[in-house]
């Protein structure tokens, strides 16, 4: 049975798939551009999906690639460990993102952003960062607010509860 291959558009958990026999994370592009390619498996509710992630080694992209590695899999930058087996990303779990591109005239699913599981996610600013958001904003909101109800008839909103820690999603 061939491989079926994740042709949709979101935010996915992956695990790292095994390299195939005698394989290497290593890549080199049709144009000669060095990278490491991840092989990744999606399980979804038709069964297992594959994809790659490619991340350049130009000098551009370099530490980019490096930086992805180690926020998602705790890599060390031992590219000779990587090269020779010693150090495997295999069974590792990831979040990706996943979009569409046009490539050749052809669209392709691909992955645009490797992360770790949680993804992107960042810690809650503190109160104070929060008060200065509200209180520079608090105005204009008000006044945008107040525009937009005299262009359309208001409609009642619901009751709200004060947010707690337990509605914040990080």
């Amino acid at each position: 049975m061939a491989k079926q291959y994740l042709q949709a558009v979101g935010t996915f958990k992956a695990k790292v798939a095994p390299l195939p026999d005698g394989g290497s994370y290593f890549y080199i592009a049709d144009t000669g551009t060095d990278g490491i390619l991840i092989p990744l498996v999606v399980e979804t509710d038709e069964g297992p999906r594959f994809i790659q992630w490619i991340g350049w080694l130009s000098e551009k992209a370099f530490d980019g690639t490096i930086q992805r590695l180690t926020k998602t899999f705790g890599f060390n930058g031992d590219l000779v460990s990587l090269q020779s087996g010693k150090q495997t990303f295999e069974g590792m779990d990831c979040e990706i993102v996943t979009v569409i591109e046009t490539y050749e005239n052809k669209p392709r699913c691909k992955v645009k952003w490797l992360n770790p599981v949680g993804g992107g996610q960042r810690s809650a600013p503190d109160a104070a960062k929060i008060d200065s958001i509200v209180k520079r904003l608090q105005s204009r909101a008000k006044a945008v607010a107040a525009a937009t109800l005299k262009e359309q008839p208001a409609t009642t909103a619901p009751a709200s509860k004060p947010a707690s820690k337990d509605d914040i999603p990080y």
